[in-house]
């Protein structure tokens, strides 16, 4: 299906004259099916009108905010946002696009909070029309006063569910991607990627880096984008149990210790780590990697393929998925990342706010976070990588009492209360204002209340 075939006449009022969004229908017909797969009928619900007109206008209770994710793994960012959020203010429920099980559903169930699965099949645009019913089902039926989304495929079918419902709450948008599909040519996701922010009540970028991706390449209004730094519950969540932190070191002995964390993807550009690798061999030959975190089977042997290529096989250890992988972060000499984009990296700010010696890439949102103390690395560049692994385990006194230095800064700028807090007002901007977009400002670290 070429991209252009996806366009329609249909302008989400959010970026009237900045280009043409793809009409929704076209999309769901488009991308596998119309709006005739499932309930048999093209007509949009009108069930939401009179019920959200109704709550707008009771706010003695505490707002219901519905919150569209994936499902996927442990959510830190939800938990902390949950665990920081007065009861009294506003209340959760969790809607997951993949499956209703694993970690997120104990976490949510050790908060009482409610999930309810969608059961997405796969992660795929095919799969986006009937999965947009049901979510348009499931909405209807939580009547929330706000719709909160987040990641690629949960808000653009929010979004889509919510074209099809006359008189929807308002929904905010929160972009947790920055530029990958403009780096990967994903034009019809940068298109989709555009639509569900444009349609959406108001946008919420977690870094400065994704407001600027927003309204520049995807020429969405800077008014309709706020950033959000994601908060850190520095207390409750990112903690380090000193004994465990030096049983790690125990298991790897007096070797240089470079650790790195995140899902094996290709947006963390593990390859352009392993050519690193080789470098800092030159200089220090027993050197250790130990990745930490999950992904496919494929890529992982991939990996390990290339790394047995390189000759720093030995030197490479992948420990797979963690649970306190705070104790392994803060027992490395170095932490390093080679992400090729970043919207905000929460390892990089867990790493810094821990006082750990960080070598890593500055793309995207990362250099938001780890400030100007810092040397630019750009995406793919191995050989200022490694340089700055040597300096830093040249003199590991020197690299472990800056990173201390800097480490109390990072946990005052993102702190979970801070997060919540701002999420928290821009609900009840969006539940008091009957849809109407908060007067926030790309670049504003917290919404400004509207008039």
């Amino acid at each position: 299906m070429r991209n252009r075939e996806l366009l329609g006449s249909r302008e989400p009022r959010a970026c009237q004259n900045k280009g043409s969004p793809s009409d929704p229908p076209q999309i769901l017909t488009a991308l596998g099916g119309g709006l005739d797969t499932a309930g048999g009928s093209r007509s949009v619900s009108m069930s939401g009108r009179r019920s959200h007109a109704g709550r707008a206008r009771d706010r003695a209770r505490p707002l219901s905010v519905t919150v569209v994710t994936q499902g996927v793994g442990r959510g830190r960012l939800l938990n902390a946002l949950i665990d920081h959020t007065d009861p009294h203010q506003a209340r959760y429920l969790i809607l997951t696009v993949r499956g209703g099980d694993g970690p997120l559903l104990e976490d949510m169930a050790a908060r009482g909070v409610e999930v309810r699965a969608l059961g997405m099949s796969d992660g795929s645009l095919e799969s986006v029309p009937l999965a947009t019913l049901r979510l348009r089902r499931m909405l209807e039926a939580a009547r929330p006063d706000v719709i909160h989304s987040m990641l690629f495929y949960p808000s653009l079918m929010a979004e889509l569910a919510r074209t099809l419902w006359v008189g929807a709450p308002p929904s905010l948008v929160v972009r947790h991607h920055n530029a990958l599909h403009h780096l990967y040519g994903r034009r019809l996701h940068v298109q989709l990627d555009r639509w569900t922010a444009c349609h959406a009540t108001h946008v919420v970028g977690v870094s400065q880096a994704v407001a600027g991706t927003l309204s520049g390449a995807e020429r969405v209004p800077a008014e309709h984008v706020t950033v959000i730094y994601n908060g850190l519950d520095w207390e409750g969540t990112v903690e380090v149990d000193a004994a465990a932190a030096a049983g790690w070191r125990r298991r790897f002995g007096d070797r240089p210790l470079l650790v790195a964390a995140g899902r094996i993807t290709g947006e963390k550009d593990y390859p352009t780590l392993l050519r690193t690798l080789v470098r800092v061999i030159g200089s220090y030959p027993d050197a250790l990697l130990v990745v930490a975190g999950t992904g496919s089977n494929d890529e992982r042997v991939r990996l390990e393929q290339l790394a047995r290529s390189l000759g720093v096989h030995r030197a490479v250890e992948f420990v797979g998925w963690v649970p306190h992988v705070y104790d392994l972060m803060a027992a490395a000499d170095v932490f390093i990342q080679s992400s090729i984009d970043e919207a905000f990296s929460q390892t990089i700010g867990e790493a810094r706010g821990l006082g750990v010696p960080l070598a890593t890439t500055t793309v995207g949102g990362v250099r938001e976070v780890v400030g100007e103390d810092h040397q630019t690395i750009a995406a793919g560049d191995d050989l200022e990588l490694a340089r700055r692994i040597v300096f830093l385990l040249d003199d590991p006194e020197m690299a472990r009492a800056r990173a201390a230095a800097a480490a109390p800064s990072t946990r005052e700028r993102f702190t979970a209360g801070a997060m919540t807090d701002s999420y928290v007002t821009l609900y009840k901007q969006l539940a008091g204002s009957s849809g109407s977009p908060p007067a926030g400002r790309a670049g504003d670290s917290r919404p400004s209340v509207g008039d």
